[in-house]
């Protein structure tokens, strides 16, 4: 019955286009690939149509197939792990825009793995495995960029390798992950596998001792850079935890800090700072 109406929207199509049976025109305008739309939900619904009609109603063309299983992600499925190209154009397929929703996990509903109570921090690494600070499981859970579980550490509690509220993690070149553990004022330091490796911090407002670090970052020279949310300033370490330098007060003049939360650093020695409660981003040079 499929192939059948396949056949007569080919003909349909023939007819309405003037393309000659088995022409390159007739051949884009009749092959039927998966056509992924937004819906009024915002999750997004398959459909089996011509590359040319998906194009035009602003489609995602996910290439030759069924809808079933289906390849785009919905508010009630489960994401798919199949590739998910954009466009076809020219014969290639080209990148998706920016922005294009490609899929999602996590539920609230337990400490299963996988499951995830207030996520507060997100890293990747060059493996493209995606870390998550599960901050009321007092946890880290590690993904492939699909969402697939991979691997999860953690517990309540202050000793190596527990958690009192993780806010941050980073991950290093060299795959290691770093994490704010919040509450406990301090760093800890684990292996891509979550093998506790050292750790740094105590409470306090001296070099090196933290007041709730909520963020932290790293640079391609190894060093961690962590926001030190009550201290009001940024702290720089090298990778074994010996601080380097710091900056910042409590205001709102150039420098100043009122709670910052975010850090991140580029390739180029600079440093960006998300100055949570005066409402802007900071960037500093650090090299």
């Amino acid at each position: 019955m499929r192939l059948a109406l396949h056949g007569v929207l080919a003909c349909i199509l023939l007819l309405a286009t003037g393309a000659r049976p088995g022409s390159a025109a007739s051949t884009v305008a009749t092959t039927m690939i998966r056509c992924c739309h937004a819906v009024g939900s915002g999750a997004t619904t398959c459909q089996a149509k011509t590359g040319r009609a998906c194009q035009n109603n602003g489609g995602i063309d996910m290439g030759p197939g069924t809808c079933n299983p289906n390849p785009c992600a919905t508010a009630t499925d489960p994401p798919s792990t199949a590739p998910r190209p954009g466009k076809k154009t020219g014969g290639t397929w080209s990148t998706p825009p920016c922005g294009t929703f490609l899929l999602k996990w996590g539920v609230k509903s337990g400490t299963r793995d996988g499951d995830l109570d207030y996520p507060v921090g997100v890293a990747t690494d060059g493996s493209g495995n995606v870390y998550v600070a599960d901050r009321n499981h007092n946890r880290i859970q590690k993904y492939d960029g699909n969402g697939t579980f991979l691997a999860a550490w953690g517990s309540a509690g202050s000793d190596d390798g527990q958690f009192n509220f993780p806010y941050g993690v980073a991950t290093d070149g060299s795959g290691n992950v770093y994490v704010a553990d919040g509450n406990n004022n301090r760093i800890q330091k684990f292996d891509a596998n979550g093998t506790f490796l050292t750790t740094w911090g105590s409470a306090g407002s001296g070099n090196g001792e933290f007041n709730l670090p909520f963020g932290v970052a790293t640079d391609g020279s190894g060093h961690v850079y962590v926001a030190d949310g009550n201290n009001n300033r940024i702290q720089k370490f090298d990778a074994n935890g010996n601080v380097l330098t710091t900056w910042g007060s409590y205001g709102a003049g150039d420098g100043q800090f009122w709670n910052p939360q975010g850090v991140a650093a580029d390739g180029s020695g600079n440093v960006y700072v998300a100055d949570t409660n005066n409402n802007r981003i900071q960037k500093f040079a650090c090299p």
